[in-house]
């Protein structure tokens, strides 16, 4: 047979040859000890030079191609296989299309603008209600405020600062933030306006919230100012740090010559009359000295929230700290300040001193 294959022309006698051995390779199985001839011999012919080029011209001519044999069919099934079991883990893994999130945005930004709106009414109820009953407020320049009766303490004592100013706060326009689930954020900036409407300073908060019972409540809350330019701001905290130093020589560089003091307590004129004040302050009071609580300035004029601390008067000092808030607008021109008008709590500091009158006026 192989003798009458190899007198054919070439392309038909190597087919026969590949078709002999597919055939081969279908048979069933021999009994054990039976001499085969097909497969050995076959692998021989296709080593020779003549039957080389042939099989790969065949390879690269699609219709010459045998059919394939059942270790290809095996091959071809893995291959599918591979492919069906590739794409449905693709599938599987690829993530599910997003909620749709804007509503539960919506709502947690309006509590925001709900906030602001009754700051400006005086409402720190409202605002309490805001917060979950272990929400946390954590503003400047403050201890942390922790559960609603605490915000609610704290906030009150913020829109009595603000009223007194005739401040008033409005958001900003652009905002940010991103729900998840039951937990979602809110950041975005506000302005602080004077009574006339300017804004005279600007901040930002980020706040977090929490969907209870249907409803979106804040859970923490956080606010600073932006620093500004104005250079009224770093006058009033260099006038805080000579107040509490006492390096009083340091009033001719603060305090313009025609300086002005104007408060509930005693006037001063000039650099020497308000260093004789401050002295007399520091002569009178236990420990005192001035925690700067917040600034906003707008062009020559800086408005400044602080608190004065100390123990009592030192012929009766106590053991308990006296806290008395207040409030000074300065004005400065040429780097100095020229003015400042002051208003504090006058009744709480005598009623917590068991007197009458203010002890350290003259």
């Amino acid at each position: 047979m192989l003798s009458d294959v190899l007198a054919e022309p070439p392309d038909q006698g190597f087919n026969r040859l590949l078709m002999a051995h597919f055939a081969f390779q279908e048979r069933p199985a021999r009994l054990p000890g039976a001499r085969t001839y097909g497969e050995p011999r076959i692998r021989r012919i296709r080593r020779e030079n003549r039957i080389k080029p042939l099989f790969l011209k065949l390879r690269f001519e699609p219709y010459n191609t045998p059919q394939p044999s059942q270790t290809g069919d095996s091959n071809m099934f893995k291959y599918l296989t591979f492919l069906v079991i590739a794409t449905f883990a693709l599938t599987g893994c690829a993530p599910p299309p997003a909620a749709d999130t804007s509503a539960d945005l919506a709502e947690i930004k309006a509590d925001v603008l709900d906030w602001i709106a009754a700051f400006n009414a005086g409402d720190a109820d409202a605002i309490a209600a805001l917060y979950t009953e272990d929400g946390i407020v954590m503003a400047p320049g403050a201890a942390a405020a922790v559960g609603q009766n605490a915000i609610r303490a704290f906030i009150a004592g913020e829109i009595a600062a603000a009223q007194a100013q005739g401040l008033t706060f409005t958001a900003g326009e652009s905002s940010d933030g991103v729900v998840d689930g039951n937990t979602g954020w809110a950041s975005g900036a506000f302005a602080v306006n004077d009574s006339s409407g300017a804004v005279i300073g600007t901040g930002k908060y980020l706040s977090a919230h929490e969907r209870i019972n249907g409803e979106w409540q804040l859970v923490r809350d956080i606010w600073n100012m932006d620093a500004s330019a104005n250079p009224g701001q770093q006058l009033a905290e260099a006038y805080i740090a000579i107040w509490n130093s006492q390096e009083l020589d340091q009033i001719g560089e603060l305090m313009s010559a025609d300086f002005k003091r104007r408060a509930p307590d005693q006037n001063a004129d000039g650099q020497a009359e308000i260093k004789a004040f401050m002295a007399n302050v520091h002569d009178t009071y236990a420990n005192f000295r001035i925690d700067l609580e917040a600034t906003a300035a707008a062009d020559d004029v800086v408005f400044v929230h602080w608190t004065s601390v100390s123990n009592g008067l030192k012929t009766d000092e106590q053991a308990e700290e006296i806290e008395v808030a207040g409030i000074s607008m300065l004005r400065h021109a040429d780097g100095k300040i020229t003015e400042e008008i002051v208003h504090y709590d006058t009744a709480t500091l005598n009623a917590k001193l068991g007197s009458t009158e203010i002890p350290h006026a003259n």
